[in-house]
């Protein structure tokens, strides 16, 4: 990398020197300028440039500052030397790249008039309002003035242009910040119209396949067509982000637009990181995510942190797109991470962990329904599926269980709601109804299971169904009890990567439900999955009904990704096929809302608990203790002792006294 030598920092010393005894000379800035980029931006940018500059910064640096010198001589621009991408991952220090080469063409040229487009006017002008910062750091005072001060009208004498989305110096260059949705046709300060075009994050992940084509023609027919013909520069500060990004169809030249042009770092997206390696583990409140376990900074300078922190929030997909420009070419299977042989386990096998061959009372559960009453070649099913998630204080914390599936064909949603409280109600070892109404206020209910039920209640804590059926749901809600909301309308993919997350095993981890092995990696076999479909023990091995979830699973495994074509560009996207997605559509409902991933919490009692060391918990003492259900006095001593010191280490309060028991249910 280029580094500042002696004779540079002595000029700069000089100058500065000078300048603070009122020798001021014309040629300070030139003196500056002479020294080259890597000085320049150094001496007037320290707060923003502070590391080693990158490979690609090089490159780019490399080339604008001849191009500005080359300007500033009246030289006629080549297409391919004044058109830049610059096509830096999420963190690659891009946007500053930008804002600084936006300052260089007032300072270096003394003229000039910038379009600062992004995706948004709001983003468009925080850009605007960093670049105001910068002018105004006291650095750019000392070597151009008329840069780092608003033009005064000559009229009023006052302030003309360091407004929320335009500035204009002193020296009479400009900028202004516009969304590309917005107007940006016919810019012009004067006479003068663009001379730089810096399109920074003009892309956005949710933008469809016709956001995308807009952009295209408003950057075609509206933007470029306001740049001063003879030399105006564009530069393209963006991460690819999709595939079928604008940005991505200009790299990978799959748009006419920008045919002629220099993409920065080998004409290819820029990574993040080299020797990338990404797998699973699990957290603390039992649950499965991605984590980086090997990692190597393209740019030392880079943030790993954030990178982390980043994977965690949004995702693998996510997180390859916007660090690496990889994007997953979408076809198969849309639940990819789906296994028969880890995911699905029978009620014996949950009864082996959880003591019940039901969900107990003490969980969170949501139903979703997906209504349709069509049949022939491919029917709309009407597809119910419950949803269960294990409590903090279980032994499998946050664990996602499917526990039932219900497929109805052509049959009313009178005889649904009847067949779901069938299921709904006490049956075998499970002594409480899932889901509490008094029946007396529901006539149908009332005729099929007595007067009253009891009171509203119940493990199910969210109703959700198909956002088109109004009328099936007042009548789930009126007649039935049943509390449906219609869910807002989500995107055809929207819970897919969420299920897929959930349904990763973490293979440092044995299966909660399975005999597991360890291979010669010291990893299991199996794994520990999120998400687990629970089935009646004879129909494992042979589903032959909705108590084997046949349809759910077939469908599960069977759902494709499919191509979708725009035929006004010629561009596809995969979409997760509406063919046989009944049940698929249901489950990625409820994943994608959320409304399933929230376990019950742990109450004050089991908080306080879980902060005290392990040797002195409740169920540790009691396997030291002589006593059934006591402890010693020595014992109940030394825990007083620790609860005390818990409570002033963490804040901490127990709700009750620490001798009552605690994870039993005998009592003292």
């Amino acid at each position: 990398m280029a580094q500042i030598d002696i004779d540079a920092a002595a000029a700069i010393a000089l100058a500065t020197a000078r300048q603070q005894h009122g020798i001021v000379s014309n040629s300070l800035p030139r003196d500056l300028e002479a020294q080259g980029w890597e000085v320049w931006l150094r001496t007037l940018a320290p707060d923003s440039f502070t590391a080693p500059f990158s490979d690609e910064h090089c490159e780019f640096w490399d080339h604008f500052w001849q191009l500005l010198q080359a300007r500033k001589r009246g030289e006629q621009l080549a297409p391919a030397d004044r058109n830049i991408v610059l096509p830096l991952n999420r963190g690659g220090g891009k946007s500053t790249v930008a804002e600084m080469a936006a300052i260089a063409e007032g300072c270096i040229l003394g003229n000039g008039f910038v379009l600062y487009l992004s995706d948004s006017q709001l983003l468009a002008e925080e850009h605007l309002f960093s670049i105001k910062s910068i002018l105004e750091n006291g650095h750019f005072a000392k070597y151009y003035p008329k840069m780092a001060k608003p033009k005064v009208s000559s009229s009023t004498n006052t302030q003309a242009k360091f407004t929320q989305d335009t500035i204009i110096t002193e020296c009479g260059w400009g900028m202004t910040a516009r969304g590309i949705l917005g107007n940006v046709r016919g810019g012009r300060q004067g006479t003068l119209r663009f001379t730089l075009v810096i399109n920074d994050d003009i892309d956005s992940l949710n933008d469809s396949l016709m956001v995308i084509e807009k952009k295209k023609r408003i950057i075609a027919r509206s933007v470029f067509p306001a740049m001063d013909k003879n030399r105006g520069v564009t530069i393209f500060a963006q991460n690819l982000i999709t595939k079928n990004s604008v940005v991505s169809q200009i790299v990978n030249r799959t748009t006419d637009i920008l045919a002629e042009r220099l993409v920065i770092g080998g004409g290819k997206g820029v990574p993040a990181f080299d020797e990338l390696v990404i797998g699973t583990q699990q957290r603390p409140d039992g649950s499965t995510g991605w984590v980086i376990e090997t990692a190597v900074p393209r740019w030392p300078y880079f943030n790993i942190e954030d990178a982390k922190a980043f994977l965690a929030l949004s995702g693998k997909d996510a997180f390859l797109a916007e660090y690496q420009h990889q994007f997953e070419d979408k076809k198969g299977r849309v639940i990819s991470q789906y296994d028969r042989e880890t995911q699905v386990i029978t009620w014996s096998e949950f009864e082996k962990v959880f003591g019940v061959r039901h969900i107990p009372q003490h969980w969170t559960a949501s139903v979703g329904l997906d209504v349709g009453f069509s049949d022939g070649a491919h029917p709309h099913y009407s597809a119910w599926d419950f949803v269960a998630v294990s409590p903090l204080n279980s032994p499998l914390p946050n664990r996602h269980f499917v526990y039932r599936s219900r497929t109805f064909t052509a049959t009313s949603i009178d005889d649904q709601a009847i067949s779901i409280w069938r299921d709904m109600m006490p049956n075998g070892s499970k002594v409480s109804p899932e889901w509490n109404v008094p029946f007396k206020e529901y006539d149908p209910l009332r005729q099929h299971f007595g007067a009253n039920s009891g009171e509203r209640g119940g493990i199910i804590k969210h109703w959700q169904m198909s956002h088109e059926a109004s009328g099936v749901m007042l009548t789930l809600n009126q007649r039935y009890g049943l509390p449906f909301v219609k869910v807002k309308h989500y995107g055809s993919s929207d819970g897919v990567a969420q299920w897929n997350t959930l349904s990763l095993p973490d293979y440092t981890r044995h299966h909660p439900f399975k005999d597991d092995d360890v291979g010669e990696d010291g990893k299991y076999w199996l794994g520990s999955p999120n998400l687990y479909y629970i089935v009646d023990d004879d129909q494992y091995h042979l589903p032959i009904n909705d108590n084997g979830m046949k349809t759910a699973l077939e469908q599960i495994e069977g759902w494709e990704w499919v191509k979708v074509k725009i035929l006004e560009s010629g561009l596809t996207s995969e979409k997760p096929s509406k063919v046989n997605d009944d049940h698929a559509d249901v489950i990625k409902g409820l994943i994608r809302h959320l409304q399933a991933a929230q376990p019950t919490p742990l109450t004050r009692s089991e908080t306080f608990e879980a902060a005290m060391p392990v040797s002195y918990t409740i169920a540790e003492m009691r396997k030291r203790s002589p006593y059934k259900n006591g402890l010693t006095d020595g014992q109940e001593m030394a825990r007083a002792l620790m609860e005390s010191e818990v409570r002033e280490r963490t804040g901490i309060e127990r709700d009750r006294p620490h001798w009552e028991s605690v994870g039993s249910d005998d009592g003292w």
